[in-house]
């Protein structure tokens, strides 16, 4: 008697003769990338992808996996390999290729247009070089050195990522979330000159770090970090620094050093009777300043779209919303002159800085660093510091980047990323 309904297989049977049967070759058609990058990078269909449209969704996709990836360069494929008749050749070629990719600077300088683009780089780059010389000193006093230390770090760096780097948007520099690492592990020396030699030596670990790791390509691994771990850092940091900033905020300049978060909270408090009125409320009208040109800032970019005729007055806000942080220490500094009483400000202020550039010296060759060698005291949590560092340094750096490249259409190269940074921080680390 035949069955009139055939009856549907088990779920288990069917799973076991998937598991025998072979796996079908996967084509590149099959593929989210295209076979012709340089098709896609010209932004021509290819005519095998077949005529079904893409959804948004599916072009996000595609262009986040491709901004991943670097475009092959117009070298390598000018030439097949089969028109190459002489092996020295393809040789030369091979070693031009490699020096390029490690020294991305050899091959965009020959291409650069002095005439076009040099007086427009030249002003950008001063004005980020003024609003960095505020920053970094803000950084530095968060990482507990002296805050000469801040404008030095953003001294050499940028001329040796300008040379490695293949974005041209990465900020190279010091960091709000890397000067409270440096503040976790310089945390157990009292001495404010132990902590600055002592970073030195940090900065030159957490650099060797991320150049191992570059060369190694093993920028792969930051995908692993999920983005709840990394918005939970951030958020952690940023607390430490709001309890870290207190004691410049409240201006206890005598307030005794403290080890850990809970220690800092209680040296505050008890503290506070000899809080400074005056700067207190300097400061805090300095941050709603800040916040205000922030805002203002929104709303001009946003009205200066709208078409038709603008006032006057709206760009030269607009220019000074964008250098806010210049614009509030130099307001700052003119009120510490001007309440100034027999030579004596009447505001904390920071001291004196240093005139001219860093001297060179090796980061081992500082009296602490050589204590540090000779004794091997917290040695090795200052090695596990270090690759901390370069994590986070690279993290924050290579976020704005790809968001950059994105956003522009070219792309970058996350290990060779990791190793202009690491390298920016090794040669940083000797002035």
């Amino acid at each position: 008697q035949v069955d009139p309904a055939p009856r549907r297989a088990p779920k288990r049977a069917v799973c076991a003769m998937a598991s025998v049967l072979p796996l079908p070759k996967v084509k590149k058609a099959h593929l989210s990338v295209p076979s012709d990058l340089n098709t896609f990078a010209r932004g021509d269909s290819g005519s095998n992808s077949g005529a079904a449209a893409t959804s948004p969704r599916d072009d996000d996709r595609r262009i986040s996996r491709i901004a991943d990836m670097v475009l092959p360069r117009p070298d390598m494929e000018s030439k097949p390999m089969k028109e190459v008749s002489n092996g020295s050749t393809d040789l030369l070629q091979s070693m031009k290729q490699t020096i390029v990719g490690r020294v991305p600077v050899l091959g965009w300088l020959p291409y650069y247009n002095f005439k076009r683009d040099f007086f427009y780089d030249f002003i950008g780059g001063a004005t980020i070089a003024l609003i960095c010389l505020v920053q970094t000193l803000a950084h530095a006093a968060i990482a507990t050195t002296k805050v000469i230390q801040g404008p030095y770090c953003a001294f050499v760096p940028p001329f040796v990522y300008a040379m490695l780097g293949t974005s041209p948007h990465a900020s190279i520099s010091s960091g709000a979330i890397a000067a409270i690492l440096l503040a976790d592990q310089l945390q157990f020396w009292h001495d404010e000159e132990e902590r600055t030699e002592l970073a030195s030596l940090l900065a030159l670990i957490s650099g060797g770090w991320l150049v191992a790791m570059g060369l190694c390509n093993a920028a792969y691994a930051v995908r692993f970090l999920s983005q709840s771990l990394i918005s939970g850092f951030v958020t952690g940091g940023s607390v430490l620094i709001l309890v870290g900033q207190l004691r410049n905020l409240l201006g206890l300049m005598k307030m005794r050093h403290a080890i850990g978060f809970t220690n800092q909270v209680s040296a505050i408090i008890g503290a506070l009777p000899e809080t400074h009125i005056l700067g207190t409320c300097w400061g805090l009208l300095m941050m709603m300043v800040l916040q205000l040109m922030m805002w203002l800032k929104k709303y001009l970019v946003a009205e200066l779209k709208k078409p038709g005729p603008h006032p006057g007055w709206m760009i030269p806000a607009k220019i000074a919303s964008e250098m806010k942080e210049l614009v509030l220490v130099t307001i700052s500094n003119i009120f510490a002159y001007v309440t100034m009483v027999d030579g004596e400000p009447r505001l904390p202020v920071v001291g004196d800085i240093p005139a001219g550039l860093p001297g060179f010296m090796p980061a081992w060759d500082y009296p602490a660093c050589q204590r540090m060698l000779d004794t091997h005291f917290r040695l090795k949590e200052f090695c596990m510091g270090g690759f901390l560092v370069a994590l986070t340094s690279f993290l924050t750096t290579y976020a704005t980047s790809k968001k950059q490249a994105l956003q522009h259409g070219y792309h970058i190269d996350a290990s060779q990323e990791m190793f202009a940074l690491g390298m920016a921080g090794v040669c940083g680390s000797f002035y």
